[in-house]
């Protein structure tokens, strides 16, 4: 028996509805145009997101996540998105290397020109949390994908900032 004897789907004259079309970005490099995730930009300039997490690779996924979320939900591009989840996984493998006893705080805070992100490690069992130099290639990966970036083993956290291309459409 199949599922459209039980649930029946109503035919209509002109087939699926389409999915809303993403717009494209005139000022792409590609030639098409680049695509925007959300065609309608939400944004809460000021608010701030934060996460808490253990300092472990497993939990650098949940930290890309909420990164592409909100980078979608601000109107950036396919790429700036993939950009952005790489900057953060980057950043927050980096400062994980540095011990599971500790955790992870992701702060994501919106601003008029983008997203700010600063991932930091909260105090182990010992009393102080220890950052890791980033390698070579860890800090290439981030002076590519990210507007700017900087690292304070001071406060144990690192701080990214990204805009998209532009805010027209």
């Amino acid at each position: 028996m199949s599922l459209d004897a039980i649930h029946p789907t109503p035919a209509t004259p002109t087939g699926p509805r389409p999915l809303p079309a993403a717009t494209k970005d005139p000022a792409s490099s590609t030639g098409g145009g680049r695509r925007r995730l959300h065609p309608r930009v939400e944004r809460n300039d000021g608010d701030t997101v934060r996460l808490t997490v253990p300092a472990t690779s497993a939990a650098v996924r949940i930290a890309r996540v909420g990164a592409a979320g909100l980078g979608t939900r601000l109107g950036f591009t396919f790429s700036e998105v993939e950009e952005l989840r790489l900057a953060v996984g980057e950043a927050a493998a980096q400062l994980c290397d540095a011990g599971p006893e500790s955790s992870l705080v992701v702060a994501y805070d919106i601003e008029p020109d983008g997203l700010r992100v600063t991932l930091s490690l909260t105090d182990g069992p010992d009393g102080h949390a220890v950052v890791p130099a980033f390698s070579d290639l860890a800090s290439t990966v981030l002076d590519t994908v990210v507007d700017d970036w900087a690292l304070d083993p001071g406060r144990a956290c690192v701080t990214l900032r990204k805009a998209p291309a532009d805010h027209d459409d």
